[in-house]
């Protein structure tokens, strides 16, 4: 998604996707899909509050129960189709979540529900509880719950003024912006950073590099903007004097350490500062599905390819799930699939990643498809299309 056109977002389904949102700029990103999974063990690091900030309520084994529960109490709502009680589960003064309760409702009443999200580790964290969730296979992300005035149990997030306040930090070359409430996990999350690099560094579309490699963490909703809930990342294209990727959600295994669909995500956004870095602005120039599907595939992210019986045509993967705002937001996490895949078909048949230099090279000089494809591929832009689908049928489906 590009330059006025389309934003980058990278999908990998959360619980409840949520449709993506139009920026004042145009972004490069990626969103995720969650799905559910059985207990894991708790990560075995302590937690604490940014340095400075007092120490929340007292926490216990009955607390963690309690949070649970209250994730029972969504899932139930959500199962049974009761708008009113899911949103009663969360914080009215967190404005951002409830911004996503409605599309997550709906959502989740298309697609369907799998088991409830399981709380691992819990600590305190001012007046809230910080719990480690399991959101399937991405690893647990860092939730925050409150006692209402009722004194039951909702989700919340902190303040921006409770978070800390916003630091920075170096690793390597790698600039990384943060609040102090991630104090505690920065260094997993900057060892996750340089995975990220290595292979960014390994897939670099050209010897240039102008811009030096720069991530911000986005602990909350609140604090990230209105982006759509279920956009896990993204990267500014064209502009240069921004070097930032922006992570809007990230997980951690049960040691602590971050996630591989948190490194994976790193990566994907790097890539798409590698297109930018090969030739600022090329994603303008082109097709959707070359855009998204070469930083999918390139960092590793492991995308189930939706069978179904009418596969989305090569227009629709052409524009990207965006271009029509009729689209149910959950397309487009299906339409990553889809595009991760076309760009395994690419190096599989086509001679790797020379094949995509290739193509954009061509696509600076003329956006048409149905030109650059038989210049570069030696077969029409129809005809790849239709070799692909044939390929990943029979490979996936």
């Amino acid at each position: 998604m590009v330059s006025g056109r389309r934003g980058h977002k990278l999908w990998r389904a959360l619980p409840y996707p949520d449709r993506m949102r139009k920026w004042l700029v145009p972004l490069l990103a990626i969103a995720v899909a969650v799905g559910c999974t059985a207990p894991t063990t708790p990560p075995a690091s302590s937690s604490a509050p940014a340095s400075g900030v007092a120490v929340g309520p007292e926490i216990n084994e009955q607390t963690r129960g309690e949070i649970q529960a209250l994730l029972q109490r969504q899932r139930d709502a959500v199962a049974q189709r009761q708008l009113e009680a899911y949103i009663a589960t969360i914080d009215p003064g967190s404005l951002a979540l409830k911004r996503c309760a409605t599309e997550t409702f709906d959502v989740a009443g298309r697609q369907g529900l799998g088991a409830v999200p399981q709380v691992g580790k819990i600590d305190a964290y001012l007046s809230y509880v910080r719990a480690w969730v399991q959101e399937g296979s991405n690893g647990q992300r860092r939730l925050f719950f409150k006692k209402g005035a009722d004194g039951k149990w909702l989700q919340a997030e902190p303040k921006e003024s409770e978070l800390g306040g916003e630091k920075k930090t170096t690793v390597e070359d790698i600039q990384i912006d943060y609040w102090g409430v991630d104090q505690d996990v920065i260094e997993a999350l900057g060892r996750s950073a340089l995975a990220a690099k290595g292979v960014t560094l390994k897939n670099l579309l050209s010897e240039e590099r102008r811009e030096p490699l720069a991530v911000r963490f986005y602990p909350t909703r609140s604090v990230s903007g209105i982006t759509g809930c279920t956009t896990a990342g993204y990267h500014l294209p064209n502009t240069p004097n921004d070097p930032y990727i922006r992570m809007l959600r990230y997980w951690f295994a049960a040691s602590g350490e971050a996630s591989p669909t948190t490194t994976e995500i790193l990566t994907h956004e790097w890539l798409h500062w590698a297109q930018d870095q090969f030739s600022t602005g090329i994603t303008a120039r082109l097709p959707w599905w070359l855009v998204e599907g070469w930083p999918d595939h390139v960092s590793g992210l492991a995308r189930g390819l939706p069978c179904r019986a009418t596969w989305p045509t090569l227009k629709q993967l052409e524009d990207g799930a965006a271009a029509d705002p009729n689209n149910p937001p959950e397309l487009g996490v299906q339409y990553y699939a889809y595009a991760n895949t076309m760009i395994e078909y690419l190096y599989a048949t086509y001679g790797g990643a020379d094949a995509y230099r290739r193509l954009l090279l061509a696509f600076k000089d003329n956006a048409n498809p149905k030109v650059v494809f038989p210049k570069v591929l030696g077969v029409t832009s129809d005809a790849f299309y239709d070799g692909w689908s044939a390929w990943a049928k029979k490979k996936y489906c």
